[in-house]
């Protein structure tokens, strides 16, 4: 896959797990491809063709804030399904993160899929700034805090606009 070199640059950079995420329908996505960094303690599980909650998942909530209200109420079940203490189970909560989302241009997940696992993902938008995925850097909470939100969202930020070049409309021949 085309994007698959671009992932692996951008693992480097932030030096923990990228992956790319294509958005399907209803806030669905499927995670296609994932570059690793080279680290000692890393989260060796491979992602690609896994299910995820859309709301207890950066990539679901980031493509979820593309949605309307009404739609992203039908969508999900009136109580959420937990996962840690962390996990958002309220669609009101829900709504006021995916507003959160909608304006500073990432999502973040921490710890509330999995305890000490934390995620940002930004959006992967085509010429005409469509969404057509998600990019997402995954790793150990404290080490990826330690990097903060800003750095690792303005590298993904970059590597979203790679991909977007790639698999946009405009380069049928990409």
């Amino acid at each position: 896959m085309k994007v698959k070199p671009i992932l692996d640059k951008y693992a480097q950079v932030v030096n923990e797990t990228v992956n790319f995420a294509l958005s399907g329908p209803g806030g669905s996505f499927d995670i296609v491809a994932e570059g690793t960094a080279r680290r000692i303690l890393t989260i060796e599980e491979q992602l690609v063709g896994k299910p995820f909650p859309p709301h207890a998942s950066s990539s679901g909530k980031l493509l979820l804030s593309e949605l309307s209200k009404e739609q992203v109420l039908h969508l999900l079940p009136e109580k959420l399904e937990k996962f840690t203490a962390h996990t958002i189970t309220s669609q009101d909560v829900l709504l006021r993160e995916l507003a959160q989302i909608r304006t500073q241009g990432f999502a973040v997940l921490d710890g509330e899929l999995e305890i000490g696992l934390y995620s940002l993902s930004v959006p992967v938008r085509d010429a005409e700034e469509k969404i057509i995925g998600a990019i997402a850097s995954y790793g150990p909470s404290e080490r990826m805090k330690m990097q903060g939100e800003q750095a690792i969202s303005g590298h993904l930020i970059k590597a979203a606009a790679e991909i977007g070049r790639i698999l946009g409309p405009r380069n049928s021949e990409a």
